[in-house]
């Protein structure tokens, strides 16, 4: 699969079936609305097995949604989070840490103070993450992101399917 861009943590590269998780979907839109007139031209080489020119990747210049820039483990399952506007918030994830990924991240200490800030959220080892609308938020971003300010202190809960 030929590789065109890669930006927090996502690989865009030209195939015909695919699918995203939604965070990187709306990440992928918004850039690839930013190089609408580079895209047929890949595609068309991409349709042809030619090599793809590279797509300069989204910046964090261009995103304006809060992200997490740093990341350190505190007691419990908590964390201190350092957002990309310098905010330092604090979120006890216990009630995120379910299902099989997270099973030894919940359990083990050891494995749970591996988190780091990778690409704007927190991953442990295995490419294991939560989405930093939900560790921001608790949620969706809001509309009104740019004057509202994310809670402090917040224990978020999991999404409702």
């Amino acid at each position: 699969m030929p590789e065109v861009s890669r930006f927090f943590g996502i690989v865009v590269r030209m195939q015909f079936k695919d699918h995203l998780p939604p965070r990187a979907l709306g990440l992928a839109m918004e850039w690839a609305a930013i190089h609408a007139a580079e895209l047929p031209v890949d595609w068309e080489l991409a349709s042809t097995r030619q090599p793809l020119h590279r797509i300069a990747p989204l910046g964090y210049d261009v995103v304006a949604m809060l992200r997490v820039r740093a990341v350190m483990p505190l007691e419990g399952r908590s964390v201190r989070l350092t957002l990309s506007d310098g905010t330092d918030v604090w979120r006890d994830l216990t009630d995120l840490l379910d299902g099989p990924v997270f099973v030894r991240i919940a359990a083990e200490d050891a494995v749970f103070r591996r988190v780091r800030a990778i690409d704007g959220t927190i991953v442990w080892p295995g490419d294991v993450d939560i989405a930093p609308e939900t560790l921001i938020w608790d949620g969706p971003t809001p509309e009104d992101e740019s004057t509202r300010r994310p809670e402090r202190f917040l224990r978020p809960q999991p999404p409702r399917y």
